[in-house]
């Protein structure tokens, strides 16, 4: 027999305490069921349950925090290096508007844990889709929303680094699994 979740219609496992897709609980606490003296408890197999905040996330919540971290992490490796005379010279994601993208990763990670609504997750969908943007828009120019002279700076070459192509794709990851569990939770 399974039982379905209440808040986004998610099938579960009757052992299940938490929805996998949403996190919500399922049963209450005092129907837990504790060993009687009919029923001595099993302790060649015990039943687990995992009651960490992971598990209570559901699978698309944790995709999406798996996505924040990227970005996180994306802001703290090379976006460019530049080669001037001779010398590269590289610019880390929290030189330029890497900081912003790390701000963002945080916020929407602080959304995914605390109440996952219809409107957290179309505002994590947004925050992804600013993430994103950003990242194509440096990609595409790198030269984008930069206050010095480009002038001169159009003579080198400007080589994109890892940390923005990894902030891109987790971007991507953050509005793909947000979609998806708005989508599941509909």
């Amino acid at each position: 027999m399974t039982t379905y979740c209440t808040d986004c219609g998610t099938e579960n496992n009757d052992a299940a305490t938490y929805c996998s897709d949403c996190g919500t609980q399922l049963t209450d606490d005092q129907t837990d069921p504790s060993p009687t003296a009919e029923s001595p408890p099993n302790t060649t197999n015990p039943q687990t349950t995992d009651d960490s905040l992971l598990s209570r996330l559901g699978r698309n919540r944790q995709a999406l925090i798996t996505a924040c971290i990227g970005v996180i992490l994306g802001a703290f490796l090379p976006w460019f290096s530049v080669t001037v005379l001779g010398t590269t010279v590289t610019v880390s994601g929290t030189e330029r508007d890497g900081i912003f993208t790390l701000l963002i990763a945080i916020l929407i990670i602080g959304l995914a844990v605390a109440r996952w609504t219809k409107r957290t997750r179309q505002a994590s969908i947004v925050l992804g889709a600013l993430i994103t943007g950003l990242c194509v828009l440096y990609i595409s120019d790198p030269y984008a929303l930069s206050s010095t002279d480009t002038t001169q700076l159009q003579e080198n070459a400007i080589n994109i680094g890892i940390g923005l192509y990894l902030t891109l794709v987790s971007g991507l990851g953050i509005v793909a699994s947000a979609y998806l569990s708005d989508t599941t939770a509909t």
